[in-house]
């Protein structure tokens, strides 16, 4: 028990630290923009957004001169707009840098662990709102880069702090990359987890996201 709390400690520190490091690095001259996603899975970085994502980009690691191969069999690789890891670990958290048209933006990466006994790191997750009494949907974020040629929706599982009956309940349904919730009540906040499936390289991967449902009132701002 000692253990695992002071594991945990020590996770909640190294967060805490690399979110300091970044924003002290970058604070003082440039914004940098902060990407985070979980050990072991597969993520991308992506320089620009979709509407300029046509200019010819070159990815860096923050302080070394040499770009990031293009070589897909790679771990890490670069393509056009994106940075790709196959999977994540750990040491790439850091600081990235993207060049296009002699403009440089920075990237600042961090790759976390799940916190102790728990299916998703309590410091890392997407808040999104609905409305009490309303029927709503969480809508499992940052999944473009991995859907197919023809950008079919991914069949996704959902979990509520990591239980598996989610959908023994009648007001939660799957539909799409969305889990829809009826008659919304404040018992309803809380962590949901949506996982999708991807395969690359003949290798199957876990792609999961952490949201935090907070049910807000008609009078309160979305």
């Amino acid at each position: 028990l000692f253990f695992d709390k002071s594991r945990e400690m020590f996770s909640a520190l190294w967060l805490t630290s690399w979110i300091y490091l970044i924003h002290f690095s970058f604070s003082c001259c440039e914004e940098s923009i902060v990407s985070f996603f979980p050990k072991g899975e597969p993520g991308t970085v992506s320089c620009l957004p979709g509407s300029q994502s046509n200019h010819v980009v070159t990815w860096y690691r923050k302080d070394i001169e040499m770009p990031i191969t293009t070589d897909n069999s790679s771990r890490v690789y670069q393509q056009a707009n994106l940075l790709w890891f196959y999977p994540a670990k750990l040491e790439d958290s850091g600081m990235y840098r993207c060049i296009y048209n002699s403009t440089g933006v920075n990237k600042s990466l961090i790759v976390f662990e799940n916190s102790i006994g728990l299916c998703f790191n309590k410091g890392m997750v997407f808040e999104q709102k609905i409305l009490l009494e309303y029927n709503g949907k969480l809508t499992c974020p940052d999944l473009q880069n991995f859907r197919n040629d023809e950008n079919a929706p991914f069949a996704l599982q959902w979990y509520k702090e990591c239980h598996l009956h989610l959908y023994e309940d009648w007001k939660f349904s799957s539909s799409g990359e969305h889990l829809l919730i009826n008659n919304v009540t404040k018992e309803d906040e809380g962590i949901y987890i949506c996982r999708a499936q991807h395969i690359y390289q003949g290798k199957e991967y876990n792609i999961s996201r952490a949201i935090k449902l907070i049910v807000i009132g008609i009078s309160q701002n979305l």
